[in-house]
């Protein structure tokens, strides 16, 4: 049943956008944004696109089935202000094969805060106090992204769900970090799969009082402590105390390659377990 379920989110997430969506550009080398540009000189007067220098100023005016689509640089902390619908999920993405760097952030390079149905991709996220913080939403697929050195300390989740349901991780890369990714608080039904985890000062991934997410297809190696851990909240950085609440999670196919020498039975394991009702298989 969960093996089905999770096959079916996946199809809901990737639905395309329907007929009158629009294709919005962000390029940092414009002075402003216009109405009139073209895409294959990167200049404005000479096109017919719509295009902003920031993506904050073309979530403005991005609606459901929408792309925006951003252009080779450097950019800021992308926070999406806009929801996509089931059938016309708001997509965030490299043009074609640039490179696209969020960076050099004091908060989270991605930051998703009550919204749903959105697909974020193709992207470098690295060098900020957090990857990202994906809050009180659905229907959020990260996809293709790389993330890289996070620098919050303790144990803060450097890509963190809090109170978000059916979401997915795929194809993505994560380096550097705390807890490299955090599923937390009633972070319910989500979906981690084909991913590859290294290198984390303390887990590669963390369920904390979430239910029935599945850890599917990935590759964990952490030379530095422990690979995954699952189990209830118990007051740890902004987590609630709530105990009995980890139920139902499913850990399969995946490859756990490495993890440091332990001098104690609670340390670097490559799963750490005090949930309820987990399947490990395969």
């Amino acid at each position: 049943m969960i093996s089905r379920l999770t096959f079916i989110l996946v199809v809901v997430v990737n639905v395309a956008g329907e007929a009158g969506a629009r294709d919005l550009y962000v390029d940092r080398e414009l002075q402003g944004s216009c109405a009139d540009y073209a895409p294959e000189q990167r200049v404005c007067g000479v096109g017919d696109e719509s295009a902003f220098r920031t993506p904050r100023a073309a979530l403005v005016k991005a609606g459901a089935g929408d792309r925006i689509l951003v252009r080779a640089g450097t950019y800021r902390q992308i926070d999406v202000t806009v929801s996509g619908t089931r059938e016309q999920p708001l997509e965030i993405s490299a043009y074609a094969d640039e490179k696209v760097v969020i960076s050099d952030l004091d908060a989270v390079g991605l930051r998703v805060v009550g919204q749903t149905d959105v697909t974020v991709g193709k992207l470098l996220v690295r060098d900020s106090q957090g990857f990202g913080r994906i809050q009180d939403s659905s229907r959020i697929r990260i996809h293709e992204i790389e993330f890289r050195n996070a620098r919050a300390s303790g144990t803060t989740g450097a890509l963190k769900f809090v109170r978000s349901t059916e979401n997915v991780v795929s194809a993505s890369t994560f380096s550097g970090g705390s807890d490299l990714l955090l599923l937390q608080d009633a972070s319910d039904r989500n979906l981690v799969t084909g991913n590859r985890f290294g290198s984390a000062r303390h887990s590669l991934i963390s369920i904390r009082c979430g239910n029935r997410n599945v850890i599917r297809n990935n590759e964990f190696a952490n030379p530095r402590q422990k690979a995954l851990e699952i189990f209830d909240c118990e007051g740890v950085s902004d987590a609630p105390v709530r105990l009995d609440s980890t139920r139902r999670n499913v850990v399969e196919e995946n490859w756990f390659r490495q993890t440091a020498p332990s001098d104690r039975n609670y340390k670097f394991n490559a799963i750490q377990h005090g949930g309820q009702y987990t399947i490990v298989r395969n």
